[in-house]
């Protein structure tokens, strides 16, 4: 487990530990390379693709990167707090009506630990996946729940996201729950977005030549 900090609060301080970082990374660069690959065949011939194509991988890499840097989850005396790259989220144990732990939680094709935190209203406060977080990590946090009152449900058995979603609409998104569907209409989308603007250059090419 990596070395504990603490916050300017005094709050304990959990990171993804650097192999953590170092998988979602490479994970991350594997599913990228497909899309960059596709979008690389559909520009053609074209001679600014290959610029485009590395700006958008460079793109999502720093991204990546910088989110990886700054994401973690504080905890200490019944105050929670996850701070990733573009929100901070503090709750306190009266705002959690449970943690949701599961051992084999598949989303897409990946198929990991997961923590949810369920908010009084259904909604989710964190969440914590295993493809990021290390299970001794997770463990902590249910742990620290669990030991200030929290209700502590535990999934031994495989589940689907779309599964928890019809059971706890508010704690899964549409888009989580359908991960492969998206990623599909996302590639639709680029190829048809790319197809228009072919069309469009070769319109302004003939207009200017007649």
């Amino acid at each position: 487990m990596s070395t504990l900090e603490r916050s300017e609060d005094g709050l304990t301080v959990l990171r993804p530990t650097p192999a953590s970082r170092n998988r979602v990374l490479v994970l991350s660069i594997v599913v990228m390379l497909p899309s960059i690959l596709a979008l690389l065949i559909n520009f053609g011939q074209q001679p600014w693709r290959i610029p485009v194509a590395l700006a958008l991988l460079g793109g999502a890499i720093w991204y990546l990167v910088a989110f990886l840097k700054v994401v973690r989850f504080e905890y200490g005396s019944g105050r929670y707090r996850l701070v990733t790259l573009y929100r901070r989220r503090d709750f306190a144990v009266a705002n959690i009506r449970a943690v949701h732990t599961f051992d084999a939680f598949r989303q897409g094709i990946y198929t990991s630990k997961e923590l949810l935190v369920e908010g009084t209203d259904g909604r989710r406060l964190a969440r914590l996946n295993g493809q990021l977080w290390d299970v001794s990590l997770l463990t902590v946090a249910a742990q620290d729940m669990a030991a200030n009152g929290v209700p502590l449900i535990p999934t031994a058995e495989p589940v689907t996201a779309a599964q928890v979603r019809a059971v706890h609409p508010r704690l899964i998104t549409w888009f989580e729950a359908h991960q492969i569907l998206v990623g599909v209409l996302v590639g639709v989308g680029l190829i048809l977005l790319s197809i228009v603007a072919l069309i469009i250059v070769f319109a302004v090419l003939f207009a200017a030549a007649t």
